[in-house]
C-alpha cells in the first residue's frame, strides 16, 4: 500500500468511521466497476497488443493474411483436402474484406459463404477481373451477374469459364427455398478462371437486402 493510499484510508476512517476491511471490500469493488464498465474489457471485445479488437484482427491462417476493416465483419477460412472455403459473418450485413494468397497459387475450388439473410450486392475483385452478382429478394430468386475484365465480356452462361454458382443453402446445409435466409447463406463459388493468374489478393464486398 503506498503512502498516499495509506493516508486516503486514515482519513477516511476517521471522517466517517469505515473500518479498514470496509474500505477495502469498497476499494475492490470500484476497481471492478472501473474494468467492466470504465473504458475496460468488455466480453466479446478484447483488444490485443495493437489495440484491435477481433472484429478488426487479421484471422490468420498457414499460407493468407486477411484483413476485415469494420466492426461486426469476420472472415473465417477453412482450409480442404481440395480448396478452401471462406465464410463471411457481418453483423451490419454491409461490409467488405481482403484475402491475400502468400504463398501461389490459389487452391481450387474458393467457396464463399456469405452468412446474410438476403444478397442485394455481392462485388469480387481478383486482379483485374472481378464480378458483380445478386440475388432477387422475391421468386423466383433469380441471380443477377455481370462479369468485367481488361476486355470487352459478353454476357457469361453456366458454359462459361467465367460463371459464378450461386446458391441458398438453409442452416442444415440443404437447399434454401425463400429468402430471407433465416440460420442459412449464399454459397458462392469463386470461378478458377479468375484466380488463374495467381493474383496476389482478392476483395470482397457485400450488403444484405435485410441489413441493420
Amino acid at each position: 500500500m503506498t503512502t498516499f493510499t495509506a493516508e486516503l484510508f486514515r482519513i477516511v476512517h476517521i471522517r466517517w468511521g469505515i473500518g479498514l476491511s470496509s474500505l477495502c471490500r469498497l476499494s475492490l469493488g470500484m476497481i471492478l466497476f472501473g474494468c467492466f464498465f470504465g473504458g475496460g474489457v468488455w466480453a466479446g471485445q478484447e483488444e490485443d497488443a495493437s489495440g484491435r479488437t477481433p472484429e478488426q484482427k487479421e484471422e490468420v491462417a498457414e499460407g493468407w493474411t486477411i484483413e476485415c476493416p469494420k466492426d461486426g465483419d469476420r472472415l473465417k477460412i477453412t482450409p480442404q483436402k481440395e480448396g478452401v472455403v471462406l465464410e463471411i459473418y457481418s453483423h451490419r450485413g454491409i461490409g467488405q474484406a481482403t484475402v491475400e494468397r502468400t504463398t501461389a497459387p490459389w487452391p481450387k475450388p474458393v467457396l464463399l459463404r456469405l452468412h446474410l439473410r438476403g444478397l442485394e450486392s455481392l462485388r469480387v475483385q481478383a486482379g483485374p477481373w472481378g464480378f458483380e452478382a445478386s440475388v432477387m429478394s422475391y421468386p423466383p430468386y433469380q441471380t443477377r451477374l455481370r462479369v468485367h475484365g481488361p476486355e470487352p465480356f459478353t454476357p457469361v452462361d453456366p458454359k462459361s469459364p467465367y460463371w459464378v454458382e450461386i446458391r441458398m443453402v438453409d442452416s442444415a446445409g440443404k437447399p434454401a427455398s425463400k429468402i430471407p435466409l433465416e440460420g442459412g447463406c449464399f454459397e458462392v463459388r469463386i470461378p478458377p478462371a479468375l484466380l488463374e493468374k495467381a493474383p496476389q489478393k482478392m476483395q470482397i464486398h457485400w450488403i444484405d437486402f435485410f441489413r441493420d
